[in-house]
């Protein structure tokens, strides 16, 4: 993600801490050296006041030891109380915080990040989100994506077989169904490891499609959305990206609308965060699923039908237009 943040006017330092790998290639108490080598060549010597943990949820990533260690007089965080998964996960850890926020409340993201700032005393002007691109992303852009008379839809089908994603058949037959009644475009993006649903959905829709996947970087891939009329996909970073571009995004969803408002995959939590999107999810989880889809493959989100996700592009397409 540190590509998505280099142009952000606010940061005058930036720094990249992979505290997950770490964890993964090394064990607890590697990484936690490592953890403290990273403060000493690179923090301590800034004598930090302030540091802010804003996730919500459990921290995976050593974020609050990273904090703790900095040496910053001031750590503020989200309290190990705050779900019942990060009070098992992170046990213990308020004690590396100065002040922690406790709330049970089920809110967006985007809030619950602005909450710390507010707790800290400051005010909050806006929430719209910001994307900050180049001039260079700018023109790959419009270079990749050129002009065109009708609609582009900017598309991300995930990975084969992911329980998070719509099968790439029903990607087909709905762009088949769109382009027979408008003239629409398809860009696809994606991260590496999502071809094989891609490959085959430029088979099909062959002519009007555009595809990018694995082949652009966060900001890059930011400015082609900015060329594109609407996001239709998962649930993924793009469709934040999207949503902080300002298109219209219809998301598609495998959380039920009667699962678990705090899971991570809630649309309550992580909605693109716009006045323009529209998120399709199950009225309902499948058997045996309990409060969220936990199939190993698509499941419960095979409730949703091609003629909703249809219904769904047309009235945002509609709606923009007028």
């Amino acid at each position: 993600c540190r590509n998505l943040v280099e142009l952000c006017p606010y940061i005058n330092r930036l720094l990249s801490f992979d505290g997950l790998n770490y964890l993964k290639k090394h064990g607890f108490f590697t990484a936690l050296q490592l953890t403290l080598e990273f403060c000493i060549d690179h923090l301590w010597s800034q004598q930090y006041d302030l540091c802010l943990i804003p996730r919500f949820d459990h921290d995976m990533y050593l974020a609050t030891f990273l904090a703790y260690l900095s040496g910053a007089k001031h750590r503020i965080g989200y309290s190990e109380t705050v779900t019942p998964w990060k009070a098992r996960n992170n046990k213990g850890y308020n004690q590396f915080l100065t002040g922690a926020l406790s709330t049970t409340a089920v809110e967006h993201e985007v809030v619950s990040n602005l909450k710390l700032l507010r707790y800290l005393g400051g005010k909050v002007a806006h929430d719209q989100l910001e994307v900050w691109t180049g001039a260079h992303d700018e023109q790959l852009a419009q270079t990749v994506v050129p002009h065109f008379p009708g609609n582009t839809i900017a598309i991300s089908p995930g990975a084969e077989g992911s329980v998070r994603s719509w099968p790439i058949e029903r990607y087909i037959e709905l762009a088949k169904r769109l382009q027979a009644d408008h003239p629409i475009r398809f860009v696809i993006l994606g991260a590496p490891g999502e071809e094989q649903p891609a490959l085959q959905f430029v088979e099909a829709i062959a002519g009007q499609t555009i595809n990018l996947l694995g082949k652009t970087t966060l900001r890059q891939s930011a400015a082609i959305l900015r060329q594109c009329d609407l996001y239709f996909g998962r649930n993924t970073g793009l469709s934040h990206i999207a949503a902080a571009v300002d298109i219209p995004v219809v998301e598609i969803t495998c959380q039920p609308r009667t699962g678990h408002a705090m899971h991570v995959l809630s649309p309550i939590r992580f909605r693109p965060y716009n006045n323009k999107s529209v998120v399709l999810q199950p009225d309902e989880y499948l058997p045996p699923c309990h409060g969220n889809c936990s199939a190993k493959q698509p499941h419960c989100i095979m409730q949703i039908e091609i003629e909703e996700a249809y219904n769904a592009v047309l009235t945002v397409i509609a709606d923009e237009i007028e």
